[in-house]
């Protein structure tokens, strides 16, 4: 989703047991702070070993508290959206459905992720946090599995540069969350190889991982409690191994798991993903590289400005949050079914071929500064056939049929297709005309993209 929560550890039972650790209501912190360097440095060496990798310098060990962690993701987000940005991703997700009108953006997330997080890497200060509360060892089976993991985030940050990496993504929530799971699937990666594999697993007692996996189930109820938009949180984790290891997760057993990883993630670092979609389908980026269709932005910023709006945010959704967006309602989250990449998509949302949201409004404001005036939206999507055009129109506006502004859909030609928000009949056809006499609206690998089979 966003830069506070890339190296965030998800401590739900069906990650693996990603869960937060705990002490006794009487332990000395500066013990469990103690223990938990000293076994950080054990497990060092057995990430290096997994990943084929070494640590070019130390990784700092520390441990917080909720409220420490709370402090953290607070800071986080004013660092990377601000009041304006946020007000703007809000007002969007909320136009198309992705979030309910009333849903607050920070305070959801920091509700949902309160109790879920069992560590996290800090790459502004090169150092491993692990979550402290009442109850269990910092130590034991659980505390070596978010090490793990974590360590890795801090393993690749120093081959990779994972912060230079996500650089990439802005301007898309699509293409960050491409990246995203690149970054945590590779830490998923070799957490599960971590769990499965002599002489690592040997350390883990199954007891304890059954006993926290049952505990964790009752955490996870603000997760499940919350919008679906919230649920991506998982799909980094999940596709994102899937995605790194080719689509095939017999890699995560298989000898040369550590090169291939390596090689995959090289690969990755130096030519990241394009889309949500290619992370989905494995084969879109590592077989046969299916590129996004590109609607350009200045030649709609051009046709909105002569509609007398001006552009306030624009973004890409993409195939995940489409696959989130077009699920029925009122279909609770499976825990279960979330573990499978096939999980994140369906019929309404493969064959998604490009897409751009436009947020308008009729008072331009600083960039700072939360949105104002009138509010309304343009939301160009493209398609890689014509029946998956018409498979997406017909299940959201089935399943998004409230909306808190009127949604008008306006072909453009057999595989795209424009929805405004907010703009009566008349305003929503002059513009979809005027986007239809507009030349090289569409691009896919650089060149001219036709709407046209």
């Amino acid at each position: 989703m966003s830069k506070q929560n890339r190296y965030l550890a998800v401590g739900l039972a069906w990650l693996a047991g990603l869960a937060s650790v705990a002490v006794a209501e009487d332990t000395d912190l500066s013990e469990a702070r103690k223990a938990l360097v000293e076994l950080s440095k054990e497990i060092e060496r057995e990430v290096e070993a997994l990943r084929g990798w070494k640590f070019k310098r130390p990784v700092q060990t520390d441990i917080r508290t909720r409220d420490e962690l709370l402090t953290f993701i607070k800071g986080k987000i004013a660092e990377e959206y601000g009041p304006g940005k946020m007000s703007r991703k809000q007002a969007m997700l909320r136009m198309i459905g992705m979030i309910p009108p009333d849903c607050e953006m920070v305070e959801t997330l920091l509700e949902v992720l309160s109790d879920q997080i069992g560590g996290f890497y800090d790459p502004d200060k090169q150092t491993f946090y692990m979550m402290v509360r009442e109850g269990m060892e910092t130590t034991g089976a659980m505390g070596r599995v978010v090490i793990a993991h974590e360590l890795t985030h801090a393993l690749d940050d120093q081959h990779l540069d994972l912060e230079g990496l996500m650089e990439l993504a802005k301007g898309s929530e699509d293409r960050e969350l491409a990246i995203g799971a690149v970054v945590e699937g590779s830490a998923t990666f070799l957490m599960t190889r971590y769990i499965v594999t002599p002489p690592y697993n040997q350390k883990l007692s199954p007891e304890e991982l059954a006993a926290s996996a049952t505990a964790e189930m009752k955490t996870a109820q603000k997760l499940l409690e919350a919008p679906r938009y919230f649920s991506v949180l998982l799909a980094n984790y999940i596709c994102g191994m899937n995605f790194m290891a080719e689509g095939n997760q017999a890699l995560i057993m298989a000898e040369d798991a550590g090169a291939r990883m390596r090689r995959n993630l090289l690969a990755v670092r130096k030519d990241p993903p394009s889309s949500s979609e290619q992370i989905l389908h494995p084969e879109k980026y590592w077989k046969q590289r299916d590129e996004p269709v590109v609607i350009r932005d200045e030649l709609v910023q051009q046709a909105v400005a002569d509609a007398g709006l001006k552009i306030v945010h624009r973004d890409t959704i993409g195939e995940v949050l489409l696959g989130i967006l077009t699920a029925p309602i009122d279909e609770p989250m499976s825990l279960m079914g979330s573990q499978l990449p096939t999980y994140w998509t369906n019929e309404a949302a493969s064959g998604w071929g490009g897409d751009r949201f436009f947020l308008l409004s009729d008072k331009a404001v600083d960039a700072d500064a939360p949105v104002a005036g009138k509010l309304a939206g343009l939301w160009i999507t493209a398609w890689d056939r014509e029946t998956d055009r018409e498979e997406f129109e017909e299940d959201y506006a089935f399943e998004r049929d409230e909306l808190p502004l009127t949604r008008r859909a306006y072909p453009l030609g057999p595989r795209v297709v424009v929805y405004t928000f907010g703009l009566d009949a008349d305003a929503g056809d002059r513009l979809a005309a005027r986007l239809r006499q507009v030349p090289g609206l569409f691009t896919r690998d650089g060149q001219t993209w036709s709407s046209q089979p």
